[in-house]
């Protein structure tokens, strides 16, 4: 608010008064929103509230497409308050537990993502494009004895996302569900949304401990006939499975980017029966018993229009096989790669950072690889960039290459 002084003659006495008007409606338009647009949605909200002058400008829907919701809420009442009255003008609903992992403890926070859901659910928004609600697993200790029960939550977020008609992008990453219930509700998630679905990220999505039985979650898998990209974790990626989705590629499913988490590749061959490993090769004759290992690599990939690579090693896996791995999959995409990703806990010497760079001479399309490595020391980072500067230089890579987020 601002006080306007205007003066009053009265019988040649000047006299002073003041008034009070809002200074809002004078400023252009397009000023205003781009002022607001710099408001957290939580300053925009509380700012409807304080001010009635306020009220018009801040009832645009344009202003409220992203809602970022991280558990514990340190205000509950307000951020229900904000899901109802705005929840329908949202596009990109982002629920974040991973802070439940730093022993923030909150009996009521099963409650509170379950009305948080409810009130998106009641507010009638059907044109959500973008849902995600990482580390659900770490709600599991409070379940027990609660009013809320993991059925009931899964039902209501299965409700949600089943309402949508225009979602593009599901993230269920660590939701640490059984075979079954992961099963289940990527079925009725796909009965109305596997026409628009492109993107599925769902590493973690089962517990470690209960893959015996993974028909169930593989099944609703190959419903998604529109997905394009897909996260998930190496864990997921075998017997009959691997099979299976050989054939899936080369109808339905057509993967342009992988982004794949494994721990270690070496059970790739346990995992796999004889009768399986005859069947696969038989539809690839090229598989050779070198790709044992990284049958992740070699099954998931060859009849799919690849365009991205992420790659997620784990600690145990030897640098040969990473080298191997991606010496395959830069050869079957050389035409239609254009992005690698690698992150490894193995630390590479500068000639096995040689013979990567050499495996992706052949990508003829390749943009960008971004590479990520173990600095325990602060001269690891230091080293790691002057070696892939004079790789790069070596091979004449004309792609971009990033080494831990940073450009070289």
């Amino acid at each position: 608010m601002h006080q306007i002084k205007t003066c009053k003659i009265d019988g040649g006495n000047m006299e002073e008064e003041q008034s009070t008007e809002s200074v809002w409606p004078q400023l252009p338009f397009q000023i205003l929103i781009d002022i607001v647009k710099n408001l957290s949605n939580r300053d925009k909200f509380n700012a409807a509230l304080t001010c009635k002058a306020w009220v018009p400008l801040l009832d645009i829907p344009a202003l409220f497409t992203t809602g970022h919701f991280l558990f514990p809420l340190g205000d509950v009442k307000s951020a229900l308050t904000f899901a109802r009255a705005r929840g329908k003008w949202l596009r990109h609903v982002y629920a974040d537990c991973s802070e439940l992992a730093y022993g923030n403890e909150d009996s009521s926070v099963i409650d509170a993502m379950y009305q948080l859901v409810a009130s998106l659910l009641h507010s009638g928004n059907k044109k959500l494009e973008r849902i995600s609600f990482k580390d659900l697993t770490l709600l599991n200790k409070w379940y027990g004895g609660k009013r809320r029960t993991l059925a009931d939550f899964l039902k209501i977020i299965s409700t949600l996302i089943e309402t949508q008609q225009n979602l593009k992008e599901l993230d269920l990453t660590n939701a640490g569900l059984d075979a079954d219930e992961g099963g289940h509700l990527l079925r009725e998630v796909s009965r109305t949304c596997a026409k628009n679905l492109h993107r599925l990220a769902i590493d973690r999505f089962i517990k470690f401990d209960n893959l015996s039985n993974l028909t169930p979650f593989h099944s609703a898998l190959y419903s998604f006939e529109s997905l394009k990209e897909l996260e998930i974790s190496y864990d997921f990626l075998s017997n009959k499975f691997l099979n299976d989705l050989t054939k899936s590629s080369k109808s339905s499913l057509r993967l342009q980017v992988l982004k794949m988490r494994a721990i270690y590749t070496a059970d790739a061959h346990r995992n796999t029966s004889p009768h399986v490993w005859r069947k696969l090769k038989a539809s690839f004759p090229d598989l050779k018993e070198s790709y044992y290992d990284e049958l992740p690599l070699a099954i998931l990939t060859p009849c799919m229009p690849l365009h991205g690579m992420h790659w997620n090693c784990g600690s145990i896996i030897s640098i040969g096989n990473i080298i191997q791995g991606l010496k395959y999959v830069a050869a079957k995409f050389k035409n239609s790669l254009h992005c690698m990703d690698l992150t490894s806990e193995v630390r590479l010497g500068k000639e096995d950072i040689g013979e990567i760079f050499k495996s992706l001479q052949v990508c003829s399309r390749l943009e960008t690889f971004a590479l990520r490595l173990p600095c325990d020391l602060k001269t690891d980072e230091r080293d790691y960039k002057l070696a892939l500067s004079e790789v790069k230089t070596q091979h004449n890579a004309t792609y971009v290459v990033t080494f831990n987020g940073q450009k070289v």
